[in-house]
């Protein structure tokens, strides 16, 4: 090879480094511009159904806080446990209802929720294992006092359901208002955030509803609604969230050594 062909391919070969590098930076600054876009609200919302379907079940903590008849009631703190299709189980950590558990299975138990009422601390549950377990139907009066929504809706699936049911029947009435609010940490992690704008008509279940959803797991952790009076009625949160976490059957089952049944048949309540 000549020189002078060497000296060619060598300045060649310097002219394709420098468009190799200047086509990185190109591409490093487009990523950037992307990951700096405003995200789109509706095919967020959509998006979070997608990534709810490879999730098989979830350990979370459950904070909620609802108005019943015009009182906003004390926020709930509740571990929780949620397999598919629908399995949950519920303990009280924090309040009123310190020590109380439930379990649903759907299809299980002839459709009935095994609920037991508990005291806190060490004592309370000696003192729970004396207690009775009743059987309690899942939207029955028992179950639903103090709460909005019976415990067949519980769950982040179920949420997500009710989220794409009134976004759709909104959106095809004319009436759905969707808007991005930015970024927020939510449990230590960044969300987005998400409001929804709603006119006062029959059958929509609030006026505004706002929704951090989890960034990494692309799923919402938080939703909060607020009446026409700009009320708040409900907060629903889900923190300390681990999903696919490997439950077992005896996870919701009332034999279960960690919980606190007791030793007496479950009693048909309502």
């Amino acid at each position: 090879m000549s020189y002078k062909t060497s000296g060619r391919w060598r300045r060649q070969s310097l002219v394709a480094c420098i468009a190799a590098i200047c086509l990185s930076i190109s591409l490093g600054l487009s990523e950037e511009t992307r990951a700096g876009e405003t995200p789109d609200p509706h095919q967020l919302i959509l998006s979070v159904q997608d990534s709810y379907a490879s999730v098989r079940g979830y350990t979370a903590t459950f904070i909620k806080q609802e108005r019943i008849n015009g009182t906003l009631n004390p926020r709930e703190t509740i571990q929780m446990k949620f397999q598919k299709p629908f399995k949950v189980y519920m303990k009280w950590v924090e309040g009123a209802k310190e020590g109380q558990e439930i379990i649903y299975v759907k299809g299980k138990n002839d459709g009935k929720a095994l609920a037991h009422p508990g005291f806190g601390g060490f004592i309370g549950g000696m003192l729970s294992l004396i207690l009775p377990t009743f059987a309690i139907s899942p939207d029955g009066p028992t179950a639903m006092n103090g709460n909005r929504r019976p415990i067949t809706d519980a769950g982040i699936g179920m949420m997500i359901e009710k989220i794409i049911h009134y976004n759709s029947a909104a959106k095809a009435n004319g009436d759905l208002k969707l808007s991005f609010k930015g970024e927020a940490e939510v449990d230590g992690r960044p969300a987005w955030v998400v409001e929804r704008i709603l006119p006062h008509k029959e059958g929509y279940p609030a006026h505004r509803t706002t929704y951090y959803i989890d960034k990494g797991y692309n799923l919402p952790v938080i939703v909060v609604l607020y009446d026409w009076e700009d009320q708040m009625t409900a907060y629903y949160e889900y923190s300390s969230l681990v999903l696919n976490p490997g439950l077992k059957p005896i996870d919701f089952e009332t034999r279960n050594k960690e919980y606190r049944f007791g030793l007496v048949p479950p009693i048909i309540k309502d």
